[in-house]
Formats: C-alpha cells, sequence, structure tokens
C-alpha cells in the first residue's frame, strides 16, 4: 500500500492541528521571531552564519520534558478508549505498537532531540520592536543579553528541505490539552478511511511524532507570554545534510550539537538567502557597556556582508533592574 502524495499536508491537519492553525496564523500575518541570547553567542552567530540546536535534555527547564509527558499521560488516561477504538479502525495492531512506543520509542527519540528556542516579535502594545520583551530579558543572556529578529519566511517556508521543524510551544494544563488530543482524534475519525488507503507503517509514524512534539512543545500556561516556537530537530527520525554535527563543552559540560546555517546551501536545493536575508534587527539589552557592545556587533555583520548594519543594531532602553 503507497502514500499518496499529498499525504504529507493532510497529515499536519489531521494528527499536528495546533501545529498547522499556528502555522497558518504565523506565515499570514508573516510574524517576525527573536532569539534571546548573550552577547558573545551573537558575534558568534554573525562570525558563522549560523545558529545552535541543542540536546533537549540541556534545555533551562528539563522539566519542560517531564511537564509535557504528564499532560501526555493525563490525556491518554482520559481519552484511552476512544483513541484505542479510533486507531483500530485503521489497523487493529496499532493500539499495540502505540503501547509500545509510548514505553520505549519515545523516551530514546527525546534523548536524541536538538532544540532552538524562539519566541514570536513584534507586540505593538508593548513596543517591542523597540525595547525587546522585559521578561525576556530578566531571563535569557545574562548580563550582556542581544535579541535578534529573524525574519519568519527564511525559517518556516523551508522546513521540509531541511528536516528541522517549526513548533509552536502549547501553554496549557492537563485538561486543555486533554482537549487538543480530543482534536486529534476526531480529526483521524472523520479521515478514517483516507488513512486506511495509505501505509499504516507511515501512519502510524505521524501518531508517534504528533506525540512526540507535543511532549517537546508543552509548557505550562504560566509562561505564555513567552509565545515560544522550537525549531526541533530529529537526526535519528529526519537526518537532514543542511544542519552540521559538531561537538562542543558548554558550561563544563561536552556535547554533541547541531548548527542550523543562516544561509544557502546549493547542497540542499534551497533558494539563495545569506545572513541578511535572515537577520531583521539586532537589539542590545540593558548592560553597562551599551556602545561597544554596538560598535562590535555593528563590525560583526558588516565583516558578514550585512548591508547598513548601523541601521539594524538598536539599544533597548528599558530600565532593567537585576
Amino acid at each position: 500500500m503507497g502514500v499518496d502524495q499529498s499525504f504529507p499536508q493532510a497529515a499536519a491537519k489531521i494528527f499536528f492541528p495546533y501545529y498547522h492553525e499556528q502555522l497558518e496564523k504565523a506565515r499570514h500575518k508573516k510574524i517576525d521571531f527573536v532569539h534571546y541570547t548573550s552577547a558573545d553567542v551573537a558575534c558568534s552567530i554573525f562570525d558563522h552564519s549560523s545558529i545552535w540546536l541543542r540536546n533537549a535534555r540541556l534545555m533551562n527547564d528539563f522539566g519542560e520534558i517531564h511537564y509535557g509527558r504528564f499532560c501526555l499521560d493525563h490525556a491518554l488516561k482520559m481519552h484511552r478508549d476512544s483513541f484505542i477504538s479510533t486507531i483500530s479502525e485503521i489497523d487493529d495492531s496499532l493500539p499495540h505498537e502505540l503501547d509500545n512506543a509510548l514505553r520505549n520509542l519515545l523516551p530514546s527519540q527525546i534523548s536524541n532531540t536538538y532544540l532552538l528556542s524562539l519566541s514570536e516579535h513584534g507586540n505593538p502594545t508593548l513596543d517591542e520592536d523597540k525595547h525587546g520583551r522585559l521578561s525576556m530579558w530578566r531571563a535569557y543572556g545574562g548580563d550582556n543579553n542581544v535579541a535578534i529578529v529573524l525574519r519568519s519566511e527564511a525559517l518556516l517556508d523551508n522546513q521540509a528541505s531541511i528536516n528541522a521543524f517549526g513548533s509552536p510551544v502549547l501553554y496549557s494544563d492537563e485538561n486543555d490539552f486533554g482537549d487538543h488530543l480530543a482534536k486529534v482524534i476526531q480529526n483521524i475519525g472523520k479521515e478514517i478511511e483516507y488513512l486506511r488507503q495509505q501505509d499504516t507503517r507511515v501512519v502510524f509514524n505521524y501518531l508517534i511524532r504528533s506525540l512526540h512534539f507535543a511532549i517537546l512543545s508543552t509548557k505550562h500556561p504560566g509562561f505564555a507570554e513567552e509565545r515560544e516556537w522550537r525549531i526541533v530537530y530529529c537526526p535519528n527520525i529526519w537526518e537532514s545534510s543542511f544542519l552540521e554535527e559538531f561537538y562542543t563543552s558548554v558550561n563544563g559540560v561536552p556535547q554533541r550539537a547541531f548548527k542550523l546555517p543562516l544561509k544557502s546551501s546549493k547542497d540542499v536545493g534551497l533558494p539563495a538567502f545569506q545572513l541578511a536575508d535572515v537577520v531583521k534587527k539586532v537589539i542590545i539589552g540593558p548592560n553597562q557597556f551599551p556602545e561597544i557592545i554596538f560598535q562590535t556587533l555593528v563590525e560583526k555583520l558588516r565583516k558578514a556582508k550585512v548591508p547598513n548594519p548601523e541601521s539594524l543594531v538598536t539599544v533597548s532602553t528599558i530600565p532593567l533592574r537585576r
């Protein structure tokens, strides 16, 4: 049994409804994204025209992964009967395979997942394009922090080509998470006949990936102001020739990581683009040495052949108290 060529697009709507809705919203509104980091890391990004994805287990709060799994387990208990009966209509072997995957496969996949955290940017009420976001200045980048604003089309329009995927964070408690799982079950039920015509293994893989992304991209609703997205790369599931594997040490922890180039590669067949096409703006956070950091970042961008870098770099005037 084969797979319809349009199946990946259909699968996004069936198995990833929240992702699909948020992706269409981001594309329609041309929402920009921002990466809050340190001035040191910003210099490295501009020097090498690349940004790092690090292991999910090294997130600022690995408890987020446990929270995502808690929400999923709670939702599966709430909707287990309808979930099992629905996927059984596709193939009666799927419930057993699902149990095995939840027990063995998902933990392994999470340990082999690499992430980059971004945030939606540009809330006009807060004048974020001028000041940045106070809560993010407090949380990320240390004493000399920088916000790099990235154009959304450079990140969202080529995901399938590079096998790294933008995933909007769902801010949810365990009950709301159950409602989202119920939506997935409902979608599967509506498309049973269509799904039966596809390769069962491919359908199952999409189902598992939807649960995998849900664990990685769910946070407590108290964090909703972050408006976070994550670039997710799973090399054991979707290998990419575009991302570059390397080993480094961060805070004394030797680790595997991946570089996401912020420029095109002939090997992948992407439309030509350079760092200047990706970086829209750079906001320097409140610190003691804004002029020195400004001069340095402007020079880094100039060497990266970004035109008129002085017009891209600004300094936030938020009176941050540390």
